[in-house]
């Protein structure tokens, strides 16, 4: 086994951490920021009375206009969802064609030998 090429996956492994890293990183920074949106629209404003909301029926409309807005959360669920699969399923089997056709070789004291020959 030849010593670039084991310096070569562990760079690759470096690299890889370093990109999980930066989308938990990425993550943490659109969580706090998303916690603080939430804390200022749920502080009501210091100078502005508080007016008690009034329990009244929605109308034809504002009962239409939420189900369309409900049913757009479930359309981009449902595209966010289509699109992870379709990534994973490509990135596995791009795994499984460069496995299959580069053969990776791993080597032990005793000798060497070949996964997917």
């Amino acid at each position: 086994m030849n010593l670039f090429w084991v310096l070569s996956i562990l760079f690759l492994l470096f690299a890889f951490g370093v990109l999980l890293w930066t989308f938990v990183w990425v993550a943490r920074l659109l969580a706090v920021r998303s916690q603080q949106r939430a804390l200022e629209l749920a502080e009501p404003p210091e100078d502005e009375p508080v007016e008690e909301a009034e329990e009244a029926d929605p109308t034809p409309e504002e009962e239409a206009a939420e189900e369309l807005a409900s049913a757009e959360k479930g359309v981009g669920v449902n595209v966010t969802l289509g699109l992870t699969l379709a990534g994973l399923w490509f990135s596995a089997n791009a795994l499984w064609i460069g496995l299959q056709r580069f053969a990776l070789h791993f080597g032990y004291q005793t000798g060497q030998f070949t996964i997917l020959t």
